[in-house]
């Protein structure tokens, strides 16, 4: 019964259902496919980095060369200590492991050669380097040659190539130490190469490894050197050793000495692959996108649910079976969507990880990627969830309307009133306040002591700030989204003055289904207000980063540069274009959904003559109109909330100008307010037309897709004589 009861609720609206389930699993793959990057390049390669340098031990532990600034620091050893302690613990079954950084650069040339040759080259230079001793997975590391021993090194295999070395060359090593006014190379003497190290992946697996190993044994006389150099120049500090990681899998007597750590000092870590973070910004937006879609046309499904419902029941379908029906859509367009998302994502991911390894062979890296199994599973719950909030909307609204809508004639959902309209005038008086005090805190907060500190920005008050910051925009969304259904309501009503046959159209749709248009058209008019907001302050804070020198760049040069050169990135410039990408695509689902809904109208319109032309300039305006009108009303309140809340510290001395401008001097500094900001607001001008136009370019395709599927009547109404 169950299943029969689904199979004729999916008919029964199956455009809302492939609609749904396409997007949610766009959403999925989209988020899987960031997961999977960013745990393999987090977590699975650092842990193999780890693995190989030894430090994947169960028991931590760590000491220090320095003396302690507290007493819970780690316990402060002696190079002899250290020495003897791993000596003790070879042979006692713990598998112990020591890394230490050590304070040393390499180069091809003598310190006195390259200042000679006019200067030291150090983005060719060896700066991670360290000495390691225990069970280090030397096979793993090293490309070619042998595990460094006293007086050899190891050298990352990329800078040995570049800089023409092999094994058995000598490499030159120095220290940098301070005297108290300048620093001073020490030179440390000549180490011979052992042996190449294989090197980071690049981009978005790469990973932070040691460019150079020395031998354990030879620290002693490195550090012996570095000490007396720095003697006899006066030096305040001649350390090469600061401290080192201990990795075992227990802790043994020999061990007892080394104060166990809750974690090491991560050298390991990778930076997250932007690429990763905007897919996961997109399927974030998608899915807030895909539940504006739910409340859009929520109703107009409803209205399709409710007479399916009352019909089921009429036909003997008890209350039971129809929840088990709606709970199991639910749980296959999640499932579905779920192994469709996951799966393809993760081949997508298991197929970029193999083609990066097989591209960089001399690389530190695995054949297989290695992945936490319950990424999946959250993923997957994760969809489903998703998929039970999509499903929920419809099946509200078609609980407001009575089963016996089966057999006469109801008011329809669509246009059943759920609650009573509330006046804009309360959320006002509660936004107002909010607004003003998160205002005159970012002024104390971020202006840093604006005022000449006469408000102390303590932490009880940055709490308050906070707690109301978080108020002030919440209501700000909801009276931003109110000011969205006002304005749409407003072109709809212009719209319905025009006496064009595609006016009438349009405007009479609108006016019918004004929760349908208003639906995407709110969200979009929130994602304008944060990208024109974030890109007006960013433009104008990197104006005052430059300066207002010759060689500052105009505000047009700096619209046309690709990342727009204001302070924002490929990154920044690739988010805006997909969150209004999948907003407009989202906007795109729910008008063909709606229409598919009101095949009725379109139906009427048909017989009544409406031009193939007229019905698809109707189509385009039903969607564009509201969806523009949005963006509008939500650029205009990102540049005012931007230039209201804009306060920036200049600590360069490089402007000055009249009161007005330059708000505030504190200690040599400057402080631009919103008086400056809105004074010098044509540097962000370009920038901020740059992004409503990417916006409209997604209206507009949209409009565009909606006007090439609209059905029409083949010919026109003509007048006929009596």
């Amino acid at each position: 019964m169950i299943r029969q009861l689904m199979r004729e609720q999916l008919r029964s609206h199956r455009a809302y259902v492939i609609w749904t389930t396409a997007l949610l699993t766009l959403a999925v793959g989209l988020a899987s496919y960031a997961a999977f990057v960013a745990m393999q390049s987090q977590v699975g390669v650092s842990a193999g980095v780890r693995s190989a340098y030894g430090l994947d031990g169960a028991w931590r532990g760590s000491a220090i060369f320095y003396e302690a600034d507290a007493a819970d620091d780690p316990a402060q050893l002696t190079w002899e200590q250290v020495r003897r302690a791993m000596a003790d613990s070879t042979g006692d079954g713990s598998h112990a492991t020591a890394v230490m950084p050590l304070d040393i650069r390499g180069f091809v040339s003598t310190p006195t050669e390259l200042a000679a040759a006019g200067g030291y080259p150090w983005d060719a230079a060896l700066v991670n380097v360290a000495a390691m001793t225990g069970d280090v997975s030397w096979g793993a590391l090293l490309l070619t040659g042998d595990a460094p021993r006293e007086g050899e090194i190891a050298v990352d295999a990329h800078w040995a190539d570049a800089n023409h070395v092999s094994i058995g060359d000598a490499v030159q090593l120095s220290t940098i130490a301070w005297d108290g006014e300048q620093d001073s190379n020490i030179e440390l003497g000549r180490l011979i190469v052992s042996g190449t190290l294989r090197t980071s992946l690049p981009s978005r697996y790469g990973t932070y490894l040691y460019d150079g190993i020395v031998g354990w044994d030879s620290v002693p006389a490195l550090a012996a050197t570095a000490q007396a150099a720095s003697a006899a120049a006066g030096s305040h500090n001649g350390t090469l050793m600061w401290q080192v990681s201990v990795s075992a899998d227990r802790q043994t007597p020999a061990l007892a000495l080394f104060s166990t750590s809750a974690a090491h000092l991560d050298y390991y870590g990778t930076a997250i692959d932007p690429a990763a973070v905007v897919l996961a910004i997109a399927a974030g937006v998608l899915v807030l996108g895909l539940i504006g879609m739910a409340f859009a046309v929520g109703r107009a499904q409803a209205q399709v649910r409710t007479r399916w419902v009352a019909t089921a029941r009429v036909l003997g379908a008890r209350r039971s079976s129809i929840v088990g029906a709606t709970l199991l859509e639910v749980g296959a367009i999640g499932t579905l969507a779920a192994a469709v998302g996951v799966g393809t994502a993760y081949a997508l991911f298991a197929s970029d990880w193999a083609r990066v390894v097989a591209a960089n062979p001399d690389a530190l890296a695995w054949a297989a990627p290695s992945v936490p199994w319950w990424v999946a599973c959250v993923l997957s719950a994760a969809a489903v969830l998703v998929a039970g909030i999509l499903g929920a909307v419809p099946a509200f609204w078609a609980a407001r309307v009575a089963p016996a809508a089966a057999l006469k004639p109801v008011t329809p959902v669509s246009e059943a009133q759920v609650s009573r309209t509330v006046p804009l005038w309360p959320l006002l008086v509660i936004w107002g306040p909010l607004a003003l005090f998160t205002v005159l805190s970012v002024k104390v907060i971020v202006g840093n002591g604006a005022w000449g500190g006469g408000i102390d920005a303590s932490g009880g008050f940055r709490i308050a700030a906070v707690l109301v910051g978080v108020g002030a925009a919440v209501t700000s969304t909801m009276l931003l989204v109110e000011l969205s259904r006002r304005a749409t309501a407003f072109t709809t009503r212009r719209l319905a003055r025009g006496s064009r046959p595609w006016q009438i159209a349009a405007s009479s749709a609108l006016a019918d289904r004004p929760r349908q248009a208003s639906g995407p058209a709110s969200v979009l008019a929130v994602a304008s207000a944060v990208a024109v907001g974030s890109m007006t302050w960013l433009a104008l804070a990197e104006w005052i980063d430059v300066g207002p020198g010759e060689a500052a760049p105009g505000p047009f040069a700096v619209a046309a540069s690709w990342g727009w050169g204001d302070g924002t990135t490929q990154y920044s410039q690739a988010v805006i274009i997909v969150t209004f990408g999948v907003l407009s695509l989202a906007a795109l689902a729910a008008q063909l959904v709606a229409r598919a809904g009101a095949r009725a109208e379109a139906d009427a319109q048909a017989a009544l003559g409406l031009s193939r032309s007229d019905a698809r300039l109707a189509a385009a305006a039903q969607f564009a109109l509201p969806l523009a009108t949005s963006v509008a009303v939500g650029a205009l309140t990102g540049l005012v909330a931007a230039l209201v809340l804009f306060t920036r510290t200049d600590w360069s001395g490089t402007w000055s100008g009249p009161v007005g401008l330059v708000d505030a001097t504190v200690s040599g500094s400057s402080t631009f307010g919103s008086a400056w900001a809105v004074t010098h607001l044509g540097h962000a001008v370009p920038l901020l037309l740059q992004t409503v136009a990417i916006a409209l370019a997604g209206i507009a395709v949209g409009a565009l897709v909606v006007a090439a599927t609209a059905r029409a009547s083949a010919r026109s109404l003509t007048r006929t004589r009596g």
